[in-house]
């Protein structure tokens, strides 16, 4: 559980201009001179960072002084460098399984004893903590009420009408109803396994609304799993085959009307303006119809490109190229005059991120990053939230393909300037190169170290070392 909530922590925590002020050499020395009494330093969050003596933990401000006094016992487990992304102040509060929730004063104001779940939702700025009484809401900081609002737990989101929290009376006043199923974990209104905005039902059929209660998909559908694309709604054919329950092909609806039938549905892709299925060979064709014992529609051997009004098209632009259907059936990029833009055959397939693409060449497992003029950089594609976020352009991301592994968090309100410090760190061009704690970022313009067995805090300058 601890694993899941840091994994949410990556993608939302936000970082506050007001707590970012640059320390000095002298005022960092200070610092530093301060926390050598500590078994363990954390990063700062809002001007506060954890640090742990003796078993207890407490938190200091930038000079170094004690703003929450050491109350608090945690396990090892708690203080370690992959707990960085749990053990931070958001809007004022921190939610933790072995703090509880407390404030800035070190207030207990959830006692973690009675902590079954905790929730980060909205991009951090809602914080839903369940105990086995009632349910803890804050938004931005302020509480908000003891009520479980309507919350996505795949894709953390909690349901907002007119920027106001939705709990299960704003629901009936627009016609939702209820439902329960083994996928949906209590929740009402949302199937939790989905990876994309609400689930909803009305009149007894089922649609799919977002975050702010627009209508993606209208309630039209009789079953409840299905996939959207842009309007598009993908809804599977199942069958049982004794054991589990297994989708066979798809059918896709555009506004509630079906506009095309038995589709393959085995590694469907889906691009920006396309969805492209992967039509099954003979030999598949057969040992799929053999494993789900059913008949099959000859339709599911046949790949097709499909645009968002779900009419068959040959081909889709991207930049000055074009993604079409290669004669295996998988994506291909080529040309205005159909011929392939690179010399070597593109395995697998193409998978969007954002405005760029990633794919792997046979015989080469590097990752290739590919924008829409063809221009190809060798780099992992958890990078291109930076060049997205315009911290580093895409010509840029070639100084950081010595970067193997992203293992430190991604700050979504991080400044420009810890990014590109955060960067330069792991790709062993800082002051300081990463030693014995190389899973360290840079928050407020610092980054935590232990070198040679001795905590301290440096900034991108290498101002701190020992």
């Amino acid at each position: 559980m601890k694993k899941i909530i840091c994994a949410l922590f990556i993608s939302i925590i936000s970082s506050f201009s007001s707590h970012a002020e640059t320390l000095s050499e002298k005022q960092l020395a200070s610092l530093n001179q301060q926390v050598k009494q500590y078994d363990y330093i954390g990063p700062f969050f809002e001007g506060l960072a954890m640090v742990r003596k003796e078993g207890k933990v407490g938190f200091i401000d930038k000079t170094g002084k004690l703003a929450i006094p050491m109350k608090f016992t945690v396990t090892n487990e708690c203080v370690s460098p992959s707990n960085d992304c749990l053990n931070i102040f958001l809007h004022g509060i921190l939610a933790s399984y072995e703090l509880g929730v407390i404030d800035r004063q070190g207030k207990v104001l959830v006692p973690k004893d009675s902590i079954k779940h905790i929730g980060i939702a909205n991009d951090g700025d809602i914080v839903i903590v369940s105990s086995q009484a009632q349910y803890y809401v804050y938004e931005k900081g302020t509480f908000i009420s003891n009520r479980q609002p309507v919350w996505n737990y795949t894709t953390n989101e909690v349901l907002t009408f007119n920027g106001k929290i939705a709990f299960d009376e704003d629901m009936e006043a627009r016609g939702y109803t209820r439902f329960d199923t083994d996928f949906t974990k209590g929740k009402p209104y949302a199937g939790v396994w989905i990876t994309q905005p609400f689930v909803v039902q009305k009149n007894g059929k089922f649609g799919v609304i977002d975050r702010l209660g627009n209508e993606l998909v209208p309630c039209f559908s009789d079953d409840y799993r299905m996939t959207t694309h842009k309007g598009l709604a993908l809804i599977a054919h199942r069958t049982f085959n004794g054991e589990q329950d297994i989708p066979v092909w798809h059918d896709v609806y555009k506004d509630g009307i079906k506009v095309v039938e038995k589709v393959s549905m085995l590694k469907p892709f889906r691009g920006h303006n396309f969805i492209l299925a992967k039509g099954l060979s003979e030999e598949e064709y057969n040992n799929w119809k053999d494993a789900v014992k059913i008949e099959l529609p000859h339709s599911v051997k046949d790949s097709m490109m499909l645009d968002l009004d779900g009419k068959r098209i040959t081909k889709a632009p991207f930049g000055k190229n074009f993604f079409t259907i290669d004669k295996e059936g998988g994506l291909a990029f080529v040309k205005k005059d159909g011929t392939p833009v690179f010399d070597k055959k593109v395995a697998a397939f193409f998978e969007p991120i954002g405005s760029y693409y990633f794919a792997e060449f046979e015989y080469d497992a590097q990752t290739v990053i590919i924008n829409e003029n063809a221009d190809t950089v060798k780099a992992k594609p958890k990078l291109l939230r930076y060049v997205e976020d315009g911290t580093i352009t895409f010509k840029e991301l070639r100084k950081y393909s010595s970067i193997e592994y992203i293992n430190f968090p991604y700050l979504k309100s991080q400044s420009k300037q810890d990014k590109l410090a955060t960067l330069e760190y792991h790709a062993g061009r800082m002051a300081v190169k990463p030693m014995e704690y190389d899973k360290s970022f840079f928050s407020e313009g610092l980054i935590n170290l232990k070198i040679n067995g001795e905590w301290c805090y440096m900034d991108k300058d290498g101002a701190g070392k020992p």
